[in-house]
């Protein structure tokens, strides 16, 4: 029964249109990533520009793919490669042709009608490219993940890139401008049973920090200068993770990553969504530094972060305010002037992709359309759209408090984060399981080694474990087994009995290095369930002599 409703999910997962796939193009890596790649190759030199056609009325490809060679799944970015876990046995095997990457997000094309050339040369177009490439490093549903990793990855982590191509006056112009949003990269959560749960801040200032800095380490990395776009709300519920987040900014002090804090609900009240071109005042000092690529003339220099709290409706809605600024400044880097509110179909053709993308996003993360969607796609906010959001919010919450639990078992069993046992444990809890739970318990562990290491009779450690272990002594297999933390020093080996719940060391033998006799390792299996690979799989016997075991002993006495 739980392999049909698992095969039933997944199945619907893959089937909700949220996943793309090219047999022969790397959708995941953005045009500029690719045209330092290709000039790299070429010695340092500017890879060939298509530009004018060639006398027998043919051009070069205007997406021209580095290393074409190598097996695609090679060339994209893993952190898009959403079906990597599946296909790893392909891999393994080298079966190059059997392993197609597939990316979650959204890609779309249009076509932007354009005003005539001064050289009098009919109305033309422009063909308009949204792909939005969401990560897999911390997938899941809304209130399901939230935050940061302690590998610094955030979750609704998205990639957007706006590609535009314009045929002019005989020559071919390729741009493109990348923005992504994320989680506000901190340790929170959400409840899921109420409509609009206050964020709550978790873990310490020290984890927070170490994590905070991991994830800006990556972005600056990839993407130079980060500008981060904070779009929640200043007071309030949102209040204190906002401050956090500001605060997280300022003790980095990188000159590398800026911060800006846009109130949107503050700015935009009354349904003025129009007002979003303050923030794109505020900016324009950035922007212009910015800039775009443009495959003949120069590149993109930093990017931005947009973020809310879900990072969906306002987001999308700064996002395509980005988007449309960049637009129009590519078009006029050709000389070619557009008035959106003087060309409908221009206005439609873009409003329509990016209210699209949108949607998509929110529904990757949400499970409904995008909240707000009404202003991106029309450029107007009504009563009608408010209704709308309405409806959907009580979807959502729907959505969060009753299924997404077992979606984002199902999301954490494909992605690899679960094994077959842990998929059962749902069936008993019915709770979804988070990775960071993992990394509290290491941290549990680490401090119980910590704790018997103190132990130590002037005795230099090497090294500290905590393995599961028979409870009965002299016993290989065993119906019970308990966790041991196992030091190794330079004198002896040390198996200790740790109380987890009382925090204490309750007993421990002490095998001195010269009494072990011998050492056996291969497989052990607890349960088939926790992995197929023998690695997942071992355990560890030691012979030896004799030991000396001592017994921490309390008791109550009045």
């Amino acid at each position: 029964e739980l392999e049909d409703k698992l095969v039933k999910e997944a199945t619907r997962q893959f089937a909700r249109g949220e996943l793309y796939f090219s047999y022969d193009f790397d959708l995941t890596t953005p045009l500029q990533r690719k045209h330092e790649q290709l000039v790299k190759a070429n010695g340092g030199k500017t890879a060939p520009q298509p530009t004018a056609p060639s006398s027998n009325g043919s051009s070069l490809p205007p997406f021209e793919e580095p290393r074409p060679t190598l097996p695609l799944w090679r060339r994209v970015d893993r952190r898009f490669f959403h079906n990597e876990h599946m296909l790893r046995d392909f891999i393994a095997a080298g079966a190059h042709s059997l392993v197609l990457p597939l990316m979650q997000g959204y890609f779309q094309t249009s076509s932007l009608p354009l005003p005539a050339s001064s050289g009098g040369e009919a109305d033309s177009s422009a063909q308009l490219m949204i792909i939005s490439r969401r990560s897999r490093e911390r997938p899941g549903l809304r209130y399901q993940r939230r935050g940061v990793n302690s590998d610094g990855q955030v979750a609704n982590y998205v990639e957007t890139e706006q590609v535009l191509l314009v045929h002019r006056e005989e020559q071919t112009h390729l741009f493109s401008f990348v923005q992504f949003r994320g989680s506000i990269p901190l340790y929170w959560s959400q409840s899921p049973f109420s409509l609009k749960p206050p964020p709550i801040l978790e873990r310490s200032s020290q984890e927070n920090k170490r994590a905070f800095a991991a994830h800006f380490k990556a972005q600056v990395e990839r993407y130079g200068k980060v500008t981060c776009v904070n779009l929640a709300e200043q007071s309030g519920k949102e209040g204190e993770i906002t401050a956090a987040y500001q605060k997280g900014v300022e003790e980095l002090r990188d000159d590398k990553v800026k911060y800006l804090a846009f109130d949107f609900h503050k700015e935009c009240a009354g349904m003025k969504f129009e007002n979003v071109s303050r923030l794109i005042e505020r900016l324009d000092d950035t922007l212009q530094e910015m800039g775009f690529f443009w495959r003949s003339s120069g590149g993109q220099f930093g990017t931005f972060r947009v973020s809310c709290l879900d990072c969906l409706d306002r987001s999308g809605v700064a996002a395509s305010a980005f988007g449309r600024h960049m637009l129009l400044s590519q078009l006029a880097s050709l000389g070619i002037a557009v008035q959106p509110k003087d060309n409908p179909a221009f206005d439609y053709a873009f409003n329509d992709a990016w209210a699209n993308n949108g949607d998509q996003i929110s529904q990757c993360y949400a499970g409904s359309r995008a909240l707000k969607g009404d202003f991106t796609r029309t450029g107007r906010r009504n009563w009608t759209g408010v209704f709308n959001d309405a409806t959907a919010s009580v979807y959502r919450l729907v959505q969060g408090a009753v299924t997404d639990f077992w979606r984002q078992t199902v999301i954490s069993f494909v992605y690899g984060e679960l094994s077959l046992s842990g998929l059962e444990k749902y069936g008993e809890e019915l709770q979804s399981v988070d990775p960071s739970n993992e990394v509290r318990l290491a941290r549990v562990r680490a401090a119980a080694i910590e704790t018997c290491a103190g132990m130590d009779e002037g005795e230099i450690r090497i090294g500290g474990w905590t393995l599961f272990s028979p409870h009965e002594t002299n016993r290989v297999q065993s119906t019970r087994l308990e966790e041991k933390v196992v030091l190794l020093t330079n004198k002896s080996l040390y198996i200790c009995a740790y109380d987890f719940t009382a925090d204490k060391l309750s007993e421990y033998s002490r095998i001195l290095l010269g009494d072990i006799t011998a050492l056996q390792k291969g497989e052990y299996i607890l349960s088939p369930k926790e992995g197929v690979w023998s690695e997942q799989h071992w355990g560890l016997v030691v012979y030896y002599l004799r030991q000396d075991t001592r017994v921490n002993v309390a008791s109550i006495k009045n």
